[in-house]
């Protein structure tokens, strides 16, 4: 006979008081948080007006701080001249007249508008401290499903999932930053577009002045 898997449902909440459920809530949503909060990437905004609170919760989602990784990665083993102001661009979220780009023409275009580029190439401190907190919570959930699958009782191979563990999948895919670890950067300052014309426009006539005064 064919045995299918059986997956028993136990209540148990009816035991659980208030301070206990902060902290299984704190405990669940640590994986998550901690994988927004690494992986968001830093905004820029370049022209028109500034994004509200609902146009920057597209970066909360867990699935495009993948993507992100994905990207970096990918466009890193394509160039063939990797400088800090790729570095900078690849990690950075332009909003351009009210829409968020990052495409290569848009990173080209934004070389021009770099204040301050970071040093080397490669990856800084701060980043690295993220990385290693995304990398301690991916492998202590792994440890965790791995000893959590086998039930010491039976023998048997069993998933338990509870509420402090819901997440512990985020925290797993996180690991996918150790592929663009060396590159992410979180400090990259842009000027907006419409400043960077206005100074060129008062360099431009101030030089004008300087040679009128020189042919006097």
């Amino acid at each position: 006979m064919l045995s299918y898997p059986r997956f028993e449902i136990h209540y148990n909440s009816d035991t659980i008081d208030f301070s206990e459920w902060l902290s299984l809530i704190t405990l669940s949503l640590a994986p998550l948080i901690a994988h927004i909060w690494a992986g968001v990437p830093k905004a820029a905004i370049l022209s028109g007006p500034d994004a509200k609170w609902h146009d920057r919760m597209t970066h909360l989602n867990p699935t495009s701080i993948i993507w992100r990784y994905y990207a970096i990665t990918l466009r890193r083993l394509r160039s063939q001249k990797w400088d800090h102001y790729l570095l900078a661009a690849n990690n950075t979220a332009f909003l351009v007249d009210g829409k968020w780009t990052g495409t290569r023409e848009m990173i080209r275009k934004s070389r021009r508008l770099y204040l301050a580029p970071p040093e080397k190439a490669r990856v800084r401190s701060e980043s690295f401290l993220k990385t290693l907190i995304i990398s301690l919570q991916g492998v202590q959930a792994i440890w965790e499903f791995t000893i959590g699958v086998r039930d010491e009782r039976s023998g048997a191979w069993a998933v338990n999932v509870s509420l402090p563990t819901a997440f512990e999948p985020f925290a797993v895919l996180g690991l996918v930053r150790l592929f663009a670890a060396w590159w992410l950067y979180d400090e990259g300052a842009y000027l907006d577009e419409r400043e960077f014309n206005r100074i060129q426009d008062q360099l431009v006539a101030e030089a004008g002045e300087g040679s009128a005064l020189m042919t006097k």
